[in-house]
């Protein structure tokens, strides 16, 4: 499946958040659920974790703590889920034992090679997920659901629905102020709000203050652990991010969305439990 962008898509890291995409089938699909497939059935040792509340673990910066004290800090904090962007061996290590259920991404070089051959998706695995496993959590089907993986992949395909929303009412506030309103876009309106991995800056642009992200973070904590009227109970949630990030940008923002400083200190007075 690829995306295509009806009005912008921000790279950030290595990911694509996109306002306003559609989600189109391509013609070799075949090998690319293949990949998929198999990605998640070698990765099935993973368990599931209670928790609904998990915040992305970012290094884009020169002045961030080493992996070991960063480990402590989700422990001591209550975080029991990371995402990681690319299968850092540095972080991977540490995170054995820990108990931490964690997320591996894949860096963009790789996506082409992996959507396009089993071979390449079993030698991605085999490098980097299996040496960690079962001494680090890593999330995805539990053994159990592997028999159902190929239903769910194919109704994913022929519906062209996402697996994760990258959603930041910040960047959607910034871009039209006047019709989504600063209340609605921090989650203090009654209105129906929809996330999945999300933030929201302290610092370097409108309405990007501590108050504001504080704000916003409380509440879609409170929201997520609630649910929804069609579903209730916690919603899995990534926050972004851990860390402020003093090499990301260009916008000054980008440098701005952690929920600890590079020192450790707490931003915010947040429960993630």
């Amino acid at each position: 499946m690829m995306i295509i962008p009806l009005t912008k898509a921000i790279n950030r890291r290595n990911e694509w958040i996109v306002e306003g995409c559609k989600y189109e089938e391509r013609k070799d699909k075949k090998p690319v659920m293949a990949a998929l497939l198999l990605l998640l059935l070698i990765t099935s040792q993973g368990k599931s974790v209670v928790r609904s509340i998990g915040v992305n673990y970012g290094t884009i910066a020169d002045d961030l703590p080493p992996a070991t004290e960063v480990i402590a800090l989700y422990k001591t904090s209550g975080i029991g889920k990371m995402r990681i962007f690319d299968p850092n061996q540095a972080t991977l290590q540490v995170l054995k034992g820990s108990g931490i259920s964690v997320i591996v991404g894949v860096v963009n070089n790789d996506l082409q090679g992996l959507a396009t051959s089993p071979a390449a998706a079993n030698d991605w695995v085999q490098t980097n997920i299996k040496p960690y496993l079962p001494d680090v959590n890593i999330s995805s089907f539990s053994d159990n659901a592997s028999a159902y993986i190929n239903a769910i992949a194919s109704f994913l395909a022929s519906t062209k629905a996402p697996l994760l929303a990258n959603v930041y009412p910040y960047f959607a506030y910034l871009s039209d102020p006047t019709d989504i309103k600063l209340d609605y876009a921090l989650l203090n309106s009654s209105g129906v709000v929809v996330q999945d991995e999300t933030g929201w800056p302290s610092d370097g642009g409108v309405a990007a203050t501590v108050d504001n992200a504080g704000t916003y973070y409380k509440n879609l904590i409170s929201h997520v652990n609630n649910g929804t009227p069609k579903r209730p109970g916690p919603l899995e949630t990534y926050l972004f991010a851990l860390f402020d990030e003093d090499q990301k940008g260009p916008a000054e923002t980008e440098k701005h969305f952690g929920l600890f400083s590079p020192t450790k200190q707490p931003k915010y007075q947040l429960s993630f439990s």
